[in-house]
């Protein structure tokens, strides 16, 4: 995949909701069932790891913004 094509994904990453990217790496999983090209599956699991990747980064932060809230000031 291009370079551009990853540059568009990192910036779709960082705007589009958690249930976006849920139905995007389901997409992206069915999509690479069509394939045996170990360098193109490759590819696509790059994208599953960093659509992965930006979820539990958002889960990490809501955790850690939580648990701020709930001390003491």
């Amino acid at each position: 995949m291009h370079r551009t094509f990853w540059k568009n994904l990192h910036r779709w990453l960082d705007t589009a909701g958690k249930d976006e990217i849920e139905a995007a790496r389901l997409r992206v999983e069915q999509e690479m069932r069509r394939y045996r090209d170990a360098d193109v599956r490759r590819e696509f699991s790059r994208a599953i790891r960093l659509m992965d990747e930006e979820m539990s980064a958002r889960s990490d932060l809501a955790r850690l913004v939580a648990a701020r809230a709930s001390q003491p000031l």
